[in-house]
C-alpha cells in the first residue's frame, strides 16, 4: 500500500520477526534502512527484486539467516548493500560482480566464504591486464583518465583501511 514511497528508514527500532514479503508493494523506493533491529528469517529476495529503483539497502544490525541469494543482482541500481552483522552463511554470490552501480558492498561479522566479486573498472581493466596493479595505475597504454586511476587508488586505499578494521568491503 505505499506504493509512492521512495524511502523507509526503521532503523535503530525494537522491531522483531522477519522482514514482510509485502514490502514488494513498495516498487518506486529507492532506500530500504533496517539496520539495528532484531529482524530474523532469510533475506526476502524475491521481495527486494521487486522494487527496482533501489539504490541503497541496509539490513545490518540484526539477526538474519540463511545464504545471499543470486537474485539480489538483479537490483541494477544498487550502490550500498549493507548485510554486515547478520548470521549469513554460504558463499558470497558471484553475480554480485554484474552489479556496475554497486559501490560499498558490507558483508563483515557474518558465516560467508568466498571471494568478493569484481565489478565496474576492476573488471574492466583486470581483463585487459590481467589483474596487475601496477599496470592499472601507471600503463600509459591502459585507456584511463588521471581521473580514474586516482579514483582506483583512492579505492585501494579505502579497502586495506576497511579491512584492518573488520567493516568495509567497497567494490570498485
Amino acid at each position: 500500500m505505499l506504493e509512492a514511497a521512495q524511502a523507509i528508514d526503521l532503523s535503530n527500532n525494537n522491531l522483531s520477526g522477519i522482514i514482510p514479503k509485502t514490502l514488494a508493494g513498495c516498487r518506486n523506493l529507492f532506500s530500504l534502512d533496517l539496520l539495528g533491529n532484531k529482524l530474523s528469517g532469510s533475506i526476502p529476495a524475491e521481495a527486494l527484486v521487486q522494487m527496482s529503483m533501489l539504490t541503497l539497502t541496509n539490513l545490518s544490525r540484526n539477526d538474519l539467516n540463511g545464504q545471499i541469494l543470486e537474485k539480489l543482482a538483479e537490483l541494477k541500481h544498487l550502490s550500498t548493500l549493507d548485510l554486515s552483522k547478520n548470521q549469513l552463511e554460504g558463499i558470497i554470490p558471484c553475480s554480485f560482480g554484474n552489479l556496475l552501480s554497486l559501490k560499498h558492498l558490507k558483508l563483515s561479522f557474518n558465516h560467508l566464504e568466498g571471494r568478493v566479486p569484481e565489478s565496474g573498472l576492476c573488471k574492466k581493466t583486470s581483463a585487459h591486464l590481467n589483474g596487475s596493479l601496477k599496470s592499472i595505475i601507471r600503463d600509459p597504454l591502459v585507456d584511463q583518465s588521471r581521473y580514474e586511476r586516482i579514483n582506483v587508488c583512492v579505492s585501494i586505499a579505502s579497502a586495506l583501511e576497511d579491512l584492518h578494521s573488520g567493516f568495509d568491503f567497497p567494490i570498485v
